[in-house]
């Protein structure tokens, strides 16, 4: 009787908890129509000519797309896939950047950029040399967390085309 009870309380509060978690997640994550318009984004602007902005929003698709070749090889302990998809990302693409466009970049965001470049060439590395997935996925969500400081810190608005 003792452990029905307890099933029956914990099966409870995990309902509880269920029910409540998309009112408290509402709650931290809405905005109403009058708060948005008091919306800012206070991320500095790298400002960017149209080429450089397109070569940037270019070099980070092809991130994301690497990043979901890695996850869906790492769900199927595919270790040869996810160096393979590492590799292309890694320090190398860094020399495709032109000195002036470098010189437009401010430091925070090229520390930020050389830390994912050169995570994705040690994930490569090590993917290829211990086939440990868990360390894989380790090194993943560290480098997902500086593509995420990144776009927290900073925003690329489109300027107008010269003419």
């Amino acid at each position: 009787m003792m452990k029905q009870s307890k099933t029956f309380l914990l099966g409870t509060a995990a309902a509880l908890a269920f029910a409540a978690a998309p009112a408290l997640a509402h709650e931290d994550h809405s905005h109403g129509a009058a708060d948005h318009a008091k919306l800012t984004d206070d991320r500095k602007a790298l400002k960017l000519e149209p080429s450089e902005r397109a070569m940037l929003l270019i070099e980070m698709r092809q991130f994301l797309n690497g990043i979901q070749v890695m996850t869906e090889s790492l769900s199927h302990d595919d270790l040869k896939a996810v160096a393979s998809a590492a590799k292309p990302l890694g320090r190398a693409a860094m020399h495709e950047v032109p000195d002036a466009m470098k010189a437009k970049l401010p430091l925070e965001f090229k520390q930020l950029a050389s830390a994912v470049h050169g995570g994705f060439d040690q994930l490569a590395m090590d993917a290829e040399s211990l086939g440990d997935a868990k360390h894989t996925q380790k090194q993943l969500a560290g480098i997902l967390k500086n593509c995420v400081s990144c776009h927290n810190a900073f925003q690329i608005p489109a300027l107008p085309e010269k003419k």
